[in-house]
Formats: C-alpha cells, structure tokens, sequence
C-alpha cells in the first residue's frame, strides 16, 4: 500500500460523520435552550422580587406621610378631622381632610398660618396617561376650594377607601362628619391596579385619647363581627377579613 493511502484512511477515520455532527448540534441547542430558560426565569423572579419591594416602600413612604399628619392633629378645634366616601365606576374615591400647620409634609415650612389637607385620588395631570394617582390638595384656610395645589404621593393607583373609628358605637364609620370629635382610629386601603387586592393599614389618630369623648352605650358586636389582631376590643367589619394592627401594612389576600 502507497503511504499516500495510508495516510486518507486516517484521516477519513478521525473525521466526525454527518449524523454526529447532527446529534452534537442538537445536543448543545438543548442545553443552550434549558440554560436560557433558566435565566429568563431567574431574572423575571428577580423582576418580581423588585417590583413587590418598589410597591412595599411605596405603601410605606404614604402611610408614614399620613400617620405624621394625623400626629399633628389638634385635639381642640371644630372640624380638624373630616371624611367623607365617594365611588366612580365601583372604585372607592374616598377623601379625607385635616387641618394642620406648615411643615416639611406639606413642604410649607415658610408657610403662614393654616392649611386644609385633602388627601383623595384623582387623573394624572399628563393628557397622554390613562393611570390615577393618590396625593393631597393643599391650600390656606381663607382661600377657595378650587385654589390648591396639588401634590403627588404614590402612582400608579385605582383605587382609595378610608374609614373612621368611633368607640362610642364601637364600628367602623365611612364618613366623618361629626365637627368637635375625632376617630380613634383610620384605616386606609389602598388598591395599586384593578386586578390586585389591597394594600391594608390602620393608623391611630393620638389626638382622640385627648379629647372630651361622651359618653354613649356600646353596640352590641354583629354576630360574626371579626376582632382586630393587636387593637384589643375593637371589632371588624364583617366578611372583609381581618384587619391588620395599628400601624401595620399588610396586602389583604
């Protein structure tokens, strides 16, 4: 045999065939798909992750703004504490309105004298955006109601609901009307989209253990009225689970 044979039938047997180069392709796209898979799973997790803590601190930043406002409530004073419920298109619109002091809340610490503090949802001001926002309408006492300004505290939202705890029935009210008294306590929800549950807080309004409060007799509790977990005494409101404690947040499921 020539040594120029020799030397094609070695290299025709340390060649790879058609069907092993197939079967090596498919192979490595195999894996090269699974670990695509992987990370596109592992970053939507992470996505995930980081939007819930974005809406967290969110909820957070708002129910901080409001717990300090309500701090600054006078006891003392005729109409410091209203609330009042609205609904559009099966939405809760509710508003409540305070009066308080400049401060750095309201970013008017150069301010004079006192404010009304609405704090309500309402359209973005951008014509383009179909999202609401929550946020507060601020303006001085002795100015019109349509004079305000507008400040933005959380976005998106679609929805707000407050109501108002009066121990003198012992329930939960959905409008604040009375002019010398205020609740005990709030609780605020928040819905972020329409498709989500709410977000839950219960705020206590320190101005109400220093009022004058008469006295009234006590409601009996609604059978299957729910007790409050860390507000001893306060019964729920039926069939809407149970609320989280003063001052917590806490995503209703």
């Amino acid at each position: 045999m020539s040594p120029h044979g020799l030397i094609n039938r070695r290299a025709r047997r340390a060649g790879f065939t058609l069907l092993e180069v197939m079967v090596g392709v498919l192979v490595i796209s195999m894996l090269t798909f699974s670990l695509y898979r992987f990370v596109q799973t592992s970053l939507l997790a992470v996505q995930t992750s980081t939007d819930h803590t974005v809406d967290n601190q969110a909820m957070v930043g708002l129910v901080n703004f409001v717990q300090g406002e309500l701090n600054e409530i006078p006891a003392q004073g005729q109409g410091t504490l209203l609330g009042t419920a609205g609904k559009s298109h099966d939405q809760a619109q509710d508003q409540m309105q305070w009066i308080c002091k400049p401060g750095q809340g309201l970013l008017t610490t150069a301010g004079n004298g006192d404010y009304f503090v609405t704090l309500t949802i309402q359209p973005v001001a951008d014509r383009h955006s179909s999202d609401w926002e929550i946020g507060i309408r601020r303006r001085t006492i002795n100015s019109d109601e349509s004079d305000f300004n507008w400040l933005p505290l959380l976005r998106p939202a679609a929805a707000i609901e407050m109501r108002y705890y009066d121990p003198r029935v012992s329930a939960w009210l959905e409008r604040w009307n009375d002019q010398s008294t205020r609740p005990t306590l709030v609780r605020l929800r928040v819905w972020r989209t329409n498709d989500r549950e709410p977000y839950e807080a219960v705020l206590s309004v320190p101005a109400a253990n220093l009022q004058p409060m008469p006295t009234a007799p006590t409601a009996p509790v609604a059978p299957g009225a729910l007790q409050q977990p860390g507000v001893p005494g306060l019964p729920g409101v039926p069939g809407t689970g149970t609320p989280a404690g003063p001052g917590v947040i806490s995503p209703r499921k």
